[in-house]
């Protein structure tokens, strides 16, 4: 809400919360009652810079967003097919197999108690500035891309299949 504010000329937010988090949040004591979870999403509503989306399909929520703010492991790949930045809000406890550890390496990372660390990522996109957007870019083509210009994604499965039973 703080950065909603500070930046309510340059940015505009989306807020789509994951279905358990309002009986999760209540349960840890984040927030007392469903209530004060109400009333958090209805001053992110009054703020004039954003949305609160609770349902609906997200891809269209990728395409016209800039960028994504999350602490969810859940749109990690997907949201590359994006080609913008995210920021994993890390805890330390999510794990990860191969393949998410790849993704991971491609993403900006921090807490989510790293403040000046948000806002600095904030500031990135609001400025065109991403370092990591080849790095991205690199990985999509040999991990996630449909094709490689040469065979079709169902081949290149067929083949991955046979490579990995062949082990």
């Amino acid at each position: 809400l703080h950065l909603a504010d500070k930046y309510k000329n340059k940015v505009f937010w989306l807020v789509k919360p994951h279905p358990l988090l309002r009986t999760h949040s209540v349960e840890v004591d984040i927030f007392k009652n469903e209530a004060s979870y109400e009333n958090y999403l209805k001053q992110w509503e009054e703020t004039g810079v954003a949305k609160v989306i609770e349902d609906g399909d997200y891809f269209g929520l990728f395409k016209e967003s800039d960028a994504m703010i999350t602490d969810s492991v859940s749109f990690l790949a997907e949201y590359q097919f994006s080609g913008k930045p995210l920021l994993l809000l890390d805890s330390g406890k999510q794990t990860f197999n191969e393949f998410g550890n790849a993704i991971k390496s491609i993403l900006y990372k921090c807490s989510g108690n790293e403040f000046e660390r948000i806002e600095d990522f904030v500031l990135n996109v609001i400025n065109g500035n991403d370092p990591m957007a080849q790095n991205r870019k690199n990985f999509f083509i040999k991990s996630l891309a449909y094709t490689d210009g040469k065979i079709l994604a169902c081949d290149k499965i067929y083949r991955l299949i046979n490579e990995e039973l062949k082990k």
